[in-house]
């Protein structure tokens, strides 16, 4: 799979060279780590990553995801931050099921990786660990534990925060142009 800035119009493209950047970084923390595809080549403009054969979670056919593919996740995530990567924009369309039902992360354009994890690789590292709670809250249609309201808790500023802001930016986008 090829990521590319000449995909994004010109005026962001130095944005992206930054988030490309910042997304092979994480790549290379994470390489050869089952569940992650492998950098291949990397360039200012673009990145070569392996090719991850399934299908995104929101997709699954019936019956759809059960508890293992959910503990196979944040199994996988604590890997991925036992290695100082925090996705920081984890969501069900960057998770992809295999054949075989393991999960696999892509995406890590927004991730933040550290060598020594301080507050802010913590907090988002905390967001990763929610959003994958919420998915499994949402995909097998239940209620949370004591327990699990706990940890979402914990999070939940950030994530309403964040919620805000793309609440803010997409109207802004459907904004009727009034010049």
């Amino acid at each position: 799979m090829v990521k590319e800035v000449e995909q994004v119009p010109a005026w962001f493209r130095p944005v992206a060279r930054r988030l490309l950047a910042r997304e092979a970084r994480a790549y290379q923390a994470l390489a050869g780590l089952c569940g992650v595809p492998r950098l291949l080549a990397r360039h200012p403009d673009r990145i070569l990553l392996s090719f991850v054969a399934g299908v995104p979670l929101p997709s699954l056919p019936a019956p759809g995801p059960d508890e293992r593919l959910f503990d196979a996740l944040e199994s996988l995530l604590s890997e991925v931050h036992a290695r100082g990567v925090a996705c920081a924009d984890l969501h069900h369309r960057n998770v992809i099921v295999d054949a075989s039902g393991r999960p696999h992360l892509v995406d890590f354009a927004l991730a933040v990786t550290s060598q020594r994890p301080g507050w802010l690789f913590r907090r988002m590292a905390e967001l990763d660990r929610g959003a994958a709670l919420r998915m499994r809250l949402r995909y097998l249609r239940r209620a949370p534990t004591a327990a699990e309201r706990d940890r979402l808790k914990a999070g939940g500023g950030l994530w309403r925060a964040g919620r805000a802001v793309k609440r803010l930016l997409g109207a802004l986008r459907r904004a009727p142009d009034i010049s």
